[in-house]
């Protein structure tokens, strides 16, 4: 992967936030590292203003932590909060999924399988931010006409963070998933919505797993009572 991290101008606050966002999945910037906006700027050849702006997207995502002493961290990820989260989106996002898949209309159901067709071209190790752009896109369109506001409300929060790039992080991750995507398609072309939550819940249940196992074999993860003594 080319180690080369500086960008152009043109949009860019998406672009260092990108950069940042892509430094600390990659585990460039290690869970409880302090990121130092000078040394950024200098890094990535942009001033400090939009090295701050992307520090609160990040702050939001889930990725990083502004301490008043500190300024920003990579946020310590600890096994149960990991669990959380995806146990809730076990539960809410196949429901969202199914209730929206009743009110997709043809144009809807193209632009999925639009996204389903340029995902299955992401082949290569770079393809992978790609990847997982066009995953997230493919979910949230899909979720898109729940009409339950807040489940929909949830479901997005539940997606910032780790969430979209787990096919960055697990091998094989983006192949799987791809085949997935590609049955959810098969179900919405059948007019099958409980399919489609059960293809959602396995989805999501898997990447679960593969992601888990994962993220614990690199130590990714922080011990929550150890996290509490030192925030205290």
């Amino acid at each position: 992967m080319n180690n080369d991290w500086r960008i152009q101008d043109e949009t860019l606050a998406d672009k260092v936030t990108n950069v940042i966002r892509k430094m600390i999945v990659n585990q460039t910037f290690k869970p409880g590292e302090r990121l130092v906006q000078e040394e950024l700027a200098s890094r990535i050849g942009v001033s400090r203003m939009p090295i701050r702006d992307a520090f609160k997207r990040l702050a939001f995502e889930g990725l990083v932590i502004i301490e008043s002493r500190r300024g920003a961290v990579v946020a310590p990820v600890s096994k149960e909060s990991f669990q959380e989260v995806y146990t809730l989106r076990m539960q809410l996002e196949p429901m969202a999924n199914r209730m929206s898949a009743e009110n997709l209309n043809a144009a809807e159901f193209e632009e999925l399988k639009l996204l389903c067709f340029k995902m299955e071209n992401c082949s290569g190790e770079d393809d992978k931010y790609l990847f997982s752009q066009l995953n997230a896109e493919f979910h949230k369109l899909l979720r898109s006409k729940c009409p339950w506001n807040r489940l929909i409300n949830l479901v997005e929060t539940l997606w910032d963070g780790l969430p979209p790039y787990t096919p960055i992080f697990v091998t094989g991750q983006a192949e799987q998933s791809q085949y997935e995507h590609c049955e959810i398609v098969q179900a919405l072309e059948k007019k099958d919505y409980h399919q489609v939550e059960e293809i959602s819940y396995r989805h999501i249940e898997r990447s679960r797993d593969l992601l888990l196992t994962q993220l614990e074999s690199q130590g990714y993860f922080v011990n929550r009572l150890n996290q509490e003594d030192a925030d205290s």
